[in-house]
């Protein structure tokens, strides 16, 4: 139970404080709230070090998920004013590269150091890390300053929703997100099911298993470093409703056969599709909002991802218990291809003039004298 509570306490800040969040990115300097947000994110790390008992470290981590509220929505809403708006889909690319490398590297890192030096040592090291990221960020030359309210604004609560309700009103964007919140929910049971579907049905054991998760991750590496090279505007949101059926397919045909070599190519299809889609849904969120409203968009986008992370932690254990991990993994799969085929026909609903690629909003970076 402390186990899932600390999971959750992790995920449950950018779903609950998501309006908030993002209107605090829009309403104050981006680049000032990424370093004020690290700054509180390294002492709120270090007094974990120092908390033996389990329900301070849950307040803790509570606090380290509303930085996490924070800090995702400011990064990606400052990433034009850094690199141009005709060059987000590349940077989205290197910065998809960049996430999933340190998602692979830092569970294997704090092992090894919690068995070295102790966890106390290791979580330090973690405050160290928010550290180094405010010094990084306090080296931009970019600003992106507030914009100035506009007349026909709501008072703060309704503005507070405003990238919510932008979404609802986008045709494209009012399709996609969503599909991205089942598609999570998809994904999450499958990678429960993965470590037994590994071990028991696959007797791959624990290298098999590692070598079968860091297959998926390279090929998220692979996926978006093309994306980035390949993927033009007009394609981003067919690349996002298209190849969840492909990465849906991979796993039910990894599942069905159960032989491993092929569950590790089908594995590397799977990840190569999905690190398409996050470059092309967050370089699509660049293309069609305002760059007044991005900390708020972003910050409901990512409220969504995380509200169906819980929902499928809840329900796929459970779901392995019942129909076994193999099955799990076939469901996940065609769960996911589903989706995709259910949000291809919307998308070729959609009037063409609601879907074709608008140009970006045209905004400078604003830097100190």
């Amino acid at each position: 139970w402390a186990v899932a509570g600390l999971l959750l306490t992790g995920l449950v800040p950018p779903v609950l404080l998501a309006p908030l969040a993002g209107l605090v990115v829009d309403r104050l300097e981006t680049v000032r709230v990424l370093v004020v947000t690290a700054l509180l994110q390294a002492a709120v790390a270090a007094a974990l070090a120092f908390t033996p008992d389990v329900f301070p470290t849950l307040g803790l981590s509570f606090l380290l998920g509303a930085g996490l509220a924070v800090t995702q929505p400011a990064l990606f809403a400052l990433l034009p004013r850094a690199v141009g708006e005709e060059r987000t889909t590349q940077a989205n690319a290197f910065l998809e590269v960049a996430r999933w490398g340190g998602a692979a590297a830092g569970p294997v890192l704090a092992a090894v150091m919690s068995q070295t030096f102790g966890a106390g040592s290791t979580l330090l090291a973690n405050a160290a890390t928010f550290l180094a990221v405010a010094a990084l960020v306090s080296l931009l030359r970019v600003r992106r300053r507030p914009e100035e309210l506009e007349e026909e604004e709501p008072a703060t609560k309704g503005r507070a929703r405003q990238g919510l309700v932008f979404i609802a009103r986008d045709p494209l964007l009012r399709l996609i997100v969503p599909m991205v919140g089942f598609m999570v929910v998809f994904a999450a049971a499958d990678n429960v099911a993965e470590v037994f579907f590994a071990k028991d049905v696959l007797g791959a054991g624990d290298t098999g298993y590692g070598v079968l998760i860091t297959t998926w991750t390279v090929g998220m590496v692979v996926g978006s470093t093309v994306a980035g090279r390949f993927l033009r505007p007009s394609h981003l949101a067919p690349a996002v409703v298209v190849l969840p059926i492909v990465g849906g397919g991979a796993v039910v045909l990894a599942a069905a056969a159960a032989i491993y070599p092929l569950a590790v190519g089908m594995f590397l299809v799977g990840g190569f599709a999905n690190g398409v889609e996050l470059v092309g849904m967050r370089s699509l969120l660049h293309q069609r909002v305002p760059d007044r409203l991005r900390g708020r968009a972003f910050a409901a986008y990512y409220g969504v991802v995380q509200a169906a992370q819980i929902l499928a932690m809840g329900a796929s254990g459970g779901l392995v218990e019942l129909a076994g991990p193999r099955m799990t993994m076939v469901l996940a799969g065609m769960g996911t291809a589903v989706v995709g085929l259910a949000g291809t026909y919307l998308y070729v609903r959609i009037p063409s003039s609601e879907r074709r690629a608008r140009e970006p909003t045209r905004v400078e970076p604003w830097v100190t004298a």
